[in-house]
């Protein structure tokens, strides 16, 4: 072991001689090769994995310094120098990775290193090693100098790498170098170290700073050198209290200088003096007093002060002797103006201090509190009455008020009226109307003159006076009155009275109005009334249309009809009469027009025949009655009569009427504008046809029956309504009137028994004798609170159930014989229902039965529905 050690020492430098650069070696260095210097840094030598054996690390530095040599074994470094371990902490993990730590001298500044084996060299790193300055210092240190004074300092630093850069500072702040040199030298390794000069003129602003400087060559880093203090020494500053100096005239100027700043500060000498005068001392001490000051020593006043150094600048205080205005007037008074015009006031200042701010002030005497004006001149343009009396002007400055000037106002003017009438002033025509003025003010208020006109004829003066009088004043005497008074200043404004003589509605009336059928129609009247009227129209009762406050009134029909001709009355009130009328005449010329185009009589054997048809038509028609084959009856009487102007009777009369008068006639009506023919059938009076479309509805203990009423035969009729069970015999109920032909009939049926099977049906009977509906059945539903739906049903077997359990007895001298025949409705009349009604399927006619029949029927109690 000693002989190989030995080897590789002595046979190291022959290696290095004979070694060659070959690919696959490495030195890195971390964490940088730019380092401070003894900073730690490890240097890592990296060989190719197939590097020829023996395998020996060399690290050095160039150009032959030998740092350290390291063999592997078994991941630690065989036959390694003890300072390869112990100095630079030397590793040989592997044997292809070896590594050393190293703490970088300042002689490795510009060095470059590389690790080499006995076949390779590694590439070559080069170190920058820094040195920080430690120390600057700065000549001279005495540092007193006078305001303006130019100072010369140098600094010089410590030696170090890179070279250190030099900031001068005042207090905090840096300061521009003004002059600076520096210079390097090389003392064995390579170090600088730099000098700076800084010339400067100190100022009085100065005085107590500190200056120093800093040097830095490594960033983040400086070091500071020792801190001067300058002494600056200057002249005395002064100031004042105010300028300029404003004093009251009569009161005491106090004036004062004030040193702010000077160095030295003792031994100070102090002058007061005139600016126009400034070889006299007027006083030596910063407050200079002046007591019970005139106006005449107004002016300029300066102070200085001095100490070894120099004199300050003098302080200039201006002395302002104030005084409060002095004022006069050249208006006269009393001072005379006419209402209307501009009344100008004038007061002036003669003398004042200060002069350029004077506040005037123009007021009533008696109101002084109320400032009207604020000028020398006030001016009241238009002036009114109520402006007259005493004005009072005065001046104000800072000082104070001057004495009053004051100056009296006479405003004269025309008279001013009133009137007590109302305006407008309303009556009745024929009553007397009285217009009142009076004069409420005036200057001069004597031999007033008055005039009375309307107001669109203002040359006609119809009064003089203050009462103007019209008797029995008519509806023309209506307008505008003014009435004015005149003084020696002018004529009053005119007090206007509108006279509003009121009168009842008038109508003006027109010729009537005639319209053909379906044109429009629009009537139209004047109404003449003061005030405006509330207009009605009617006809008969019926209130048509209202108008209110109008003169003239429009009554508009779209499409005119023969009902239309009428007398319309036409009512106008107003606030002077109420219901002032006219009749307002409306003809409609137009066809004929009945009611009923379809007339049916029924008579007797031994009836007169005696009917009328009324007809509308204008202008009156003309008529003819025939058989409908067109023959007349030569027996029948026949007349018209007018009852209105458009109102017709045709009357017909027969004394006896045989059957070959029966039959059908047609009536044809006719005039200018169109023909009406009506259908008139004349037969003999027989029974009713019979009731249809019955239907019922049963709920419980009630049922509703209802039918359509069919012709009367003639003759009035009356209808019954029949409710029967088979089980007990019953009474007719009672008797309900007829509606008319084709109307909806309806009775509620009560206290029937729950759960049971019934028969309906409806008798119509006149003089003439009765027939019956067609039969229907129903079952009464079980008796709950609550029962809302009725059950209905019809069959033919229950029809028979109830003929046979019904009897009728006759109990009359003469013998009847009913015959009862049951007709099957074919199911397309069965589907013809639409009503919630079901209609039995089956038809009974009764064919005779006596008048005075009694019938032993189930009693039920019958209620007619009106509805």
């Amino acid at each position: 072991m000693p002989f190989r050690f030995q080897c590789i020492n002595g046979c190291l430098v022959w290696w290095l001689t004979m070694v060659h650069f070959v690919a696959g070696i490495t030195l890195t260095v971390s964490p940088s090769n730019n380092v401070e210097v003894h900073q730690v840094v490890t240097l890592q030598c990296e060989l190719d994995p197939n590097s020829v054996p023996p395998i020996l690390v060399i690290f050095s530095v160039k150009p032959t310094t030998t740092l350290c040599v390291l063999e592997p074994l078994n991941g630690t470094c065989k036959y390694s120098q003890s300072s390869c371990l112990s100095t630079y902490n030397a590793s040989c993990s592997n044997e292809t990775v070896f590594s050393i730590q190293v703490n970088v001298p300042q002689s490795w500044n510009g060095a470059s290193i590389c690790c080499q084996t006995i076949y390779a060299t590694s590439n070559y790193v080069n170190f920058s090693v820094k040195v920080p300055v430690t120390s600057v210092t700065i000549t001279p240190v005495a540092t007193t100098l006078i305001d303006g004074q130019v100072i010369n300092l140098i600094s010089i630093t410590s030696y170090c790498n890179p070279p250190a850069n030099i900031t001068w500072y005042k207090l905090t702040t840096a300061i521009h170098v003004t002059s600076h040199s520096a210079s390097t030298r090389n003392i064995s390794d390579g170090l600088v170290r730099t000098t700076s000069s800084l010339q400067t003129q100190v100022v009085q602003m100065e005085n107590g700073k500190q200056v120093y400087c800093t040097a830095s060559n490594i960033p983040g880093r400086s070091i500071n050198s020792t801190v001067l203090t300058l002494a600056v020494l200057y002249k005395p500053e002064v100031t004042s209290t105010i300028s300029p100096y404003i004093v009251i005239e009569g009161k005491t100027a106090t004036l004062e200088c004030i040193l702010t700043d000077a160095n030295p500060s003792k031994s100070i000498v102090w002058k007061w003096f005139k600016t126009d005068s400034p070889s006299i001392v007027l006083y030596n001490g910063p407050i200079f007093k002046i007591a019970n000051i005139h106006r005449d020593k107004s002016g300029s006043y300066n102070c200085t002060a001095s100490n070894s150094v120099g004199t300050s600048e003098a302080v200039t205080i201006n002395v302002d002797i104030q005084y409060k205005p002095e004022v006069t007037s050249s208006i006269p008074s009393p001072y005379i103006v006419t209402e209307g015009h501009t009344a100008s006031l004038e007061c002036r200042v003669t003398t004042a201090n200060p002069s350029s701010s004077i506040v005037w002030r123009w007021y009533k005497t008696d109101n002084p509190s109320n400032v009207l004006h604020n000028g020398p001149v006030l001016a009241i343009p238009n002036i009114k009455k109520n402006r007259s009396g005493t004005y009072s002007c005065t001046a104000s400055n800072d000082v104070g008020t001057s004495e009053v000037v004051d100056i009296n106002i006479d405003v004269q003017y025309r008279p001013n009226l009133t009137s007590n009438t109302p305006n407008p002033y309303k009556v009745i025509e024929g009553q007397t109307a009285t217009l009142v003025c009076r004069v409420t003010a005036a200057n001069p208020g004597s031999s007033i003159v008055w005039r009375w006109y309307k107001t669109d004829n203002t040359s006609n003066v119809l009064h003089n006076g203050s009462t103007y009088t019209i008797q029995h004043v008519e509806r023309n005497r209506s307008g505008s009155y003014n009435c004015t008074a005149i003084n020696s200043v002018g004529t009053s404004f005119p007090a206007n009275i509108y006279l509003d003589v009121q009168y009842k509605p008038d109508i003006l009336d027109k010729p009537s109005t005639l319209v053909n059928e379906s044109e429009k129609v629009i009537i139209t009247r004047t109404i003449v009334s003061n005030p405006l009227a509330d207009v009605y129209w009617y006809r008969g009762q019926q209130l048509l249309q209202t108008q209110l406050l109008v003169n003239k009134t429009t009554f508009i029909i779209e499409k005119a009809s023969c009902t239309d001709t009428t007398n319309f009355t036409l009512v106008a009130s107003n606030e002077v009469e109420r219901n002032v009328t006219a009749l307002v005449e409306l003809m409609v010329n137009c066809k004929p027009w009945v009611a009923n185009s379809n007339v049916t009589l029924g008579v007797t054997d031994t009836a007169v025949l005696n009917c009328s048809v009324i007809v509308i038509a204008f202008p009156e028609p003309q008529y003819e009655l025939n058989y409908i084959n067109g023959t007349r009856n030569t027996h029948m009487m026949h007349t018209i009569t007018r009852n209105t102007i458009n109102n017709f009777s045709i009357n017909f009369n027969q004394k006896s009427v045989n059957e070959c008068d029966r039959g059908t006639y047609h009536l044809k009506i006719w005039n200018l504008y169109g023909e009406t023919t009506i259908i008139v059938n004349i037969f003999k009076q027989r029974k009713p046809d019979n009731p249809r479309n019955i239907g019922v509805k049963c709920e419980g203990t009630r049922a509703i029956v209802q039918w359509i009423s069919s012709f009367n035969g003639g003759d009035h009729q009356t209808f019954d309504v029949f409710a029967l069970n088979g089980q007990q015999r019953g009474n007719q109920s009672i008797r309900i009137p007829d509606m008319g032909e084709n109307k909806l009939h309806k009775a509620h049926v009560q206290n029937l028994q729950p759960s049971i099977t019934y028969v309906f049906y409806v008798s119509a009977q006149n003089n003439y004798g009765f027939s019956i509906s067609d039969i229907i059945s129903c079952m009464t539903s079980k008796e709950t609170k609550n029962s809302q739906t009725g059950t209905i049903a019809g069959s033919v077997a229950g029809i028979l159930l109830l003929i046979t359990i019904v009897l009728i007895v006759f109990l009359i001298n003469k013998r009847y014989v009913c015959d009862l025949t049951i007709h099957k409705r074919n199911s397309k009349e069965a589907n013809k229902e639409s009503s919630f009604y079901t209609a039995i399927t089956g038809n009974i006619m009764l064919n005779s039965i006596a008048e005075s029949a009694n019938f032993s029927l189930l009693y039920m109690y019958i209620v007619l529905d009106g509805s």
